[in-house]
């Protein structure tokens, strides 16, 4: 296995980690450049810790992270349960926090670009700030 840890696929995407560091595959555009998998050509560039700056911008500070605590929570592309769903994350997992909105009686956590899960009232995930003691 070349990732510590991986999702199951959901529209042909799986998210996947090692080494703390985290990153989307999409197993069917890279299943049709290559004949086999390994993470140099998924990744090229490696993975990142944040997501990608755009050129000459500094990457995003992250001081905050989420870590999810319900199984089948859903990822979607806007803070909003009518948003399109972009995935599932993993239980267990932690994810960054880049941005935290409230709507819709949730409180909704930006783990990416276009990627969002909801929490109510600490029931799907737990917050961490970088002021927190984990």
């Amino acid at each position: 296995m070349i990732w510590d840890d991986v999702t199951a696929l959901y529209d042909g995407k799986a998210y996947v980690g090692t080494g703390g560091t985290y990153g989307v595959l999409d197993l069917e555009a890279t299943l049709a450049k290559i004949d086999h998998i390994t993470q140099s050509n998924c990744y090229p560039e490696g993975l990142c810790k944040a997501s990608p700056a755009p050129a000459g911008e500094e990457p995003e500070e992250v001081s905050a992270a989420v870590t999810v605590k319900a199984e089948h929570l859903n990822i979607r592309k806007d803070a909003s349960t009518s948003a399109e769903k972009a995935g599932q994350v993993q239980y267990g997992w932690s994810y960054p926090a880049y941005e935290i909105k409230e709507n819709e009686g949730c409180t909704w956590y930006r783990i990416g670009d276009d990627m969002w899960i909801a929490d109510q009232n600490g029931e799907w995930v737990k917050y961490y700030s970088s002021t927190d003691t984990q």
